[in-house]
């Protein structure tokens, strides 16, 4: 499975890039609102034909797939309807697809476990970051909209970062580096006196670099861990989870009226907490990946925590020599 995310981080990094060199002089609210007339756009998108299935909608899954051949200019295996079925079968006479899954369904399984907590753990510790960084520009003084602007600017080169680490080190040993780097660019000013000047901009313009850029791995990294029955009840319960978390940030950024150092530190933290574990998931890049819970279950358990950033991990017994991304 190969997902991509930057198209959707980047339209809303171009908006809020755009939101204040174009509106510098203009608050009105019927205006900006305008920003939200692509919401609807999501719903013409097509279901993945493997949920389908791990649902037992195995001719809507059909359609689909016959759909998608049609508009790759391909005909769609005959009898698909009946393959899909008898796989359906097999699979569930296996008990190699859960169809009836809950958030108690992760805490059954050891490495599912685990892969929800940190993930979690990390997708929430990137919302405080991104946003309080962003709620926090009206505490670094100066003008508002120029700090605004510049921290939304810097969101721009983060996103082809983010996808040039993640194609040459890996989805885990990015996220890492991503997030590390904000928890350390924000712990560096909490340091200093109240009086931070320009170290609070720069702390806060490369913090917002690494948790853009972080935003885009774990997305990426979350729909490629969890397998096809529980991924998007997974990364539900990460987005929620996250945006619970920054619920706090208003509050937190209050406090930076007293001394700005309280919105990094507790920022800074944060993900420095979250990047310490981020490496403890397996890695997906050119892994055959998870289709079930048993397959997540096996996957990544013979490779090693830390192995150098370059350095080729050691092969699970049933990787293919060279393994074609499902």
């Amino acid at each position: 499975m190969q997902s991509s995310p930057s198209g959707a981080l980047y339209q809303r990094s171009v908006i809020y890039f755009t939101t204040k060199s174009s509106k510098y002089d203009v608050s009105s609210w019927s205006f900006q609102s305008s920003d939200l007339s692509p919401i609807e756009l999501g719903s013409f998108l097509n279901p993945s034909p493997r949920y389908l299935m791990a649902q037992g909608r195995c001719e809507e899954a059909a359609e689909v797939i016959q759909t998608i051949s049609k508009k790759n200019g391909r005909k769609a295996p005959k009898g698909l309807l009946t393959r899909l079925q008898a796989i359906t079968e097999n699979e569930h006479t296996n008990d190699e697809i859960e169809t009836n899954v809950s958030i108690l369904t992760f805490f059954k399984y050891p490495q599912l476990r685990k892969k929800l907590l940190i993930v979690t753990l990390n997708w929430s510790a990137i919302g405080i970051a991104y946003f309080g960084l962003t709620l926090n520009a009206t505490n670094l003084g100066k003008n508002d909209f120029l700090n605004f602007f510049l921290l939304s600017a810097v969101e721009l080169p983060a996103f082809p970062m983010a996808l040039f680490f993640m194609e040459k080190i890996g989805r885990r040993w990015s996220n890492t580096i991503f997030v590390l780097l904000t928890g350390t660019a924000c712990l560096v000013p909490s340091f200093l006196s109240n009086d931070m000047g320009s170290t609070a901009i720069i702390a806060s313009m490369l913090g917002k670099f690494g948790s853009a850029a972080a935003f885009m791995v774990i997305y990426q990294q979350a729909a490629e861990l969890y397998p096809t029955p529980v991924r998007a009840l997974g990364m539900g319960i990460g987005s929620v989870a996250s945006s619970v978390a920054v619920i706090c940030m208003p509050y937190i950024c209050y406090l930076g009226i007293y001394n700005k150092a309280i919105p990094f530190l507790f920022i800074g933290a944060m993900c420095v907490c979250a990047g310490l574990t981020a490496p403890l998931v397996p890695e997906t890049l050119h892994k055959r990946l998870p289709q079930t819970i048993k397959d997540s279950e096996e996957f990544g358990t013979s490779r090693g925590c830390f192995p150098c950033c370059v350095y080729e991990e050691r092969k699970d017994d049933n990787d293919p020599e060279n393994p074609e991304v499902a």
